[in-house]
């Protein structure tokens, strides 16, 4: 009896009828779609990686406030040295500041005084800064993209403590800690700062804070300006405990 092709095979061999694939011109149009659509997410993708910095940069500043207050518990209410001015952080009798011990090579902050409370180096970082650093030139950027307010070292003048002010002479809003500006931190090679020394504004023109309550904001370079550069009277940042002004 005669083999009889089965319908499936007869479809299959009908002339003129198209392998079942996609065509060189389907697949560019298919590119094409995924890139619009990767195209429409980037900038929300982008937002999210931004949002996600700041927070992480924000917690940063909190979690050395808490250290400092941590340290000051230790140390009957005195705050940590705040790396102002080497020269006077390498007297013998000087304690190690927040971040580094002058009296030794400055290339970690392992052996700062906010070390033992923090123990991750990643705190010590803005995750938005880049900043390239020379071992030897600039070991400071190596460090840490945050400065200590120098108000709580009193800057040295007359009526300053040795090196740094009871936290019980600060008020709960005044600032601690903010995002550094760099020239600044390059140039005098410490890790202390006075308010109208600058700040970065790595955070879409803004800049973090955090103050002696343990709370961190942002502040718009706008704002910085305007309540940190020309004011003249006591603020937040300008809290310098042994003049009446607090500059």
């Amino acid at each position: 009896m005669p083999r009889t092709s089965s319908p499936w095979t007869a479809r299959k061999r009908a002339p003129g009828r198209r392998a079942q694939a996609f065509t060189l011109i389907e697949l560019l149009v298919v590119i094409g779609i995924i890139a619009i659509l990767l195209a429409l997410l980037m900038p929300s993708l982008t937002g999210m990686r931004e949002k996600a910095q700041r927070m992480r940069c924000m917690s940063n500043v909190r979690q050395m406030v808490l250290a400092a207050m941590h340290y000051a518990g230790d140390h009957s209410g005195a705050l940590p040295y705040p790396n102002w001015n080497n020269a006077v952080g390498a007297l013998p009798d000087c304690p190690p500041g927040w971040a580094f011990d002058a009296h030794k090579p400055v290339t970690t902050c392992t052996n700062g005084a906010l070390w033992p409370y923090l123990r991750d180096q990643a705190v010590y970082r803005c995750p938005s800064d880049k900043a390239a650093s020379t071992p030897g030139v600039s070991p400071n950027l190596k460090l840490t993209s945050y400065v200590m307010n120098g108000f709580t070292g009193g800057l040295g003048g007359a009526g300053s403590p040795n090196y740094a002010f009871n936290y019980t002479q600060f008020k709960p809003t005044d600032v601690m800690f903010w995002e550094g500006s760099t020239a600044s931190m390059t140039s005098s090679g410490d890790l202390s700062s006075t308010p109208n020394e600058g700040m970065t504004f790595r955070h879409n023109k803004t800049g973090a804070f955090a103050c002696f309550d343990g709370h961190s904001e942002y502040i718009s370079s706008v704002d910085y300006t305007a309540k940190v550069i020309k004011f003249s009277g006591r603020s937040q940042f300008w809290c310098n405990p042994r003049t009446a002004n607090g500059h």
